[in-house]
């Protein structure tokens, strides 16, 4: 595997991890050049189908790149993408691929030298693994994703925000259920099996939009 030149996708997130690479490039720190950045709002814009999309079409290895967690943009969504990155492992993993060609990191656009470094570990670790993924697999994988996310759309979804306080403003009472809140709670659970926003008693108020 010596001669093995991986192909990297890097996802970054515009704010942070973006302008970190810009402070990686200007400060002439050395990397690796067999990796494609790929620059986005938020690292939640990031589509898992984007990660399957990207091994099927020929990357080694995929990594993402966002704000470190409380410094996002748009506030929650290093959280979300925490979230489905995690998942979306447990899939790749369950389907056979190493979840190790897949990288989730925090970097600020000051962490330049993290960058630099992130991106030789994670071209290193590709190298050491060696270029099997199975792209007829991957496309298999990617039909039965769109399939579920398809049937999930059957479901009725609402406006919970306009739905709560149109319910208030007749004089309805409202129950807040919060079985096990500050366990799912994104910023206080037990990751990865936490929900995308705030369950404890204290965020009712902020999560129902009220």
């Amino acid at each position: 595997m010596a001669d093995f030149e991986p192909r990297i996708v890097a996802f970054c997130c515009n704010w942070c991890s973006y302008a970190g690479a810009d402070g990686a490039g200007v400060a002439r720190l050395q990397m690796p050049t067999n990796f494609r950045i790929i620059r986005t709002m938020c690292s939640a814009r990031v589509d898992p189908e984007w990660v399957l999309r990207s091994f099927a079409k020929g990357a080694d290895g995929v990594i993402i790149l966002g704000c470190h967690p409380g410094d996002c943009h748009y506030i929650g969504g290093n959280y979300r993408a925490r979230r489905r990155i995690a998942l979306l492992r447990m899939v790749l993993e369950q389907y056979g691929f190493d979840p190790k060609r897949m990288k989730l990191e925090w970097v600020s656009a000051s962490e330049g030298e993290k960058f630099q470094k992130t991106i030789v570990e994670f071209v290193d670790t590709i190298k050491a693994l060696g270029g099997s993924v199975d792209t007829d697999q991957l496309n298999s994988l990617i039909t039965t994703w769109k399939e579920a996310v398809a049937y999930l759309l059957t479901y009725d979804i609402i406006d919970t925000e306009h739905y709560i306080n149109h319910a208030l403003a007749e004089g309805k009472k409202v129950l807040c259920e919060g079985a096990q809140g500050t366990m799912l709670d994104v910023d206080f659970g037990s990751y990865p099996f936490v929900t995308s926003s705030n369950t404890v008693a204290a965020g009712a108020c902020t999560g129902l939009g009220i």
